[in-house]
């Protein structure tokens, strides 16, 4: 599932007028150091590619959601 919303009011740091992404994933389940250090790596990688913005205006935020609390087509990932 992916969203993209633009927003013209986002500021990290000082810097208010540089381009900037936030993209928050989030796993069922448990994300390994090493999955997420690839993870952010890649997707860093495909956003420089599509979207002129530099690799360190870019933050990513990981959420591991235990199984039974996402739901999807009337029951969750735990049943």
């Amino acid at each position: 599932m992916v969203i993209f919303q633009q927003t013209e009011l986002q500021s990290f740091g000082l810097d208010s007028t540089t381009p900037s992404l936030f993209i928050e994933l989030k796993n069922v389940g448990t994300l390994s150091p090493e999955i997420t250090n690839i993870l952010s790596a890649k997707i860093t990688e495909l956003c420089i590619g599509l979207i002129n913005v530099e690799p360190s205006r870019i933050y990513l935020e990981f959420q591991e959601s235990e199984r039974h609390l996402w739901g999807w087509s009337g029951k969750t990932f735990s049943t």
